[in-house]
Order: structure tokens, then sequence, then C-alpha cells
């Protein structure tokens, strides 16, 4: 059971891996703990990436810098869907989803 909700995030995010290489990914949607990303290249689970988001809540928008690990990784074709971990919870998401 999730602890927090995903909400629907399509931006664009900025992935940097630890050997400085960066890439542009599309999230498609936020918890507190994850993010889902779609990339068109493959990425490997245990992969851990540097990512820079905005997130917008209402008239308000919150940048992001937060490390992540690839804990999903599922293709079809060209299209990868990832799903990464936050090493630190956000504190963005205020209300836990009931269990």
């Amino acid at each position: 059971k999730r602890t927090y909700p995903r909400n629907v995030l399509y931006s664009e995010v900025i992935a940097t891996c630890p050997q400085g290489k960066t890439r542009k990914l599309l999230s498609v949607n936020c918890s507190n703990t994850g993010i889902g990303l779609i990339s068109f290249t493959p990425v490997k689970v245990g992969e851990v990436f540097e990512l820079e988001f905005t997130l917008k809540d209402d008239d308000d928008s919150s940048n992001y810098k937060v490390s992540a690990e690839v804990v999903q990784s599922h293709n079809t074709k060209d299209i990868y869907a990832l799903g990464l971990r936050f090493l630190e919870e956000l504190d963005q998401y205020k209300e836990p989803q009931a269990s």
C-alpha cells in the first residue's frame, strides 16, 4: 500500500547520473516518495540520478533537486516507463493516503 497518492505531473525532468551525463525525461506522476518518468533510452534498475524538476500547486510552484534510484523499468519498443524512489521524502503533498 502507498503512503502517499500519486499526483499527475506532466513536466520535463533533468536527470544527471553520477558521471555527470544529463538527459531530459518526461514525468507522468509524482508523490512524496517517488516519481514516474518516461525515457526514450534504456535505464537500468539500480541507477541513481540527481533530478531537477518543478512542482506546481494552484498558483505556487516549487523547484526540487533530489536524488532518486530507479526501482522499476518497463519498456514497449523504444519507450521506457520508469519508477524512481526519492532518497529523501518530499514535503510537497501534505496529506497521506488512507490505508
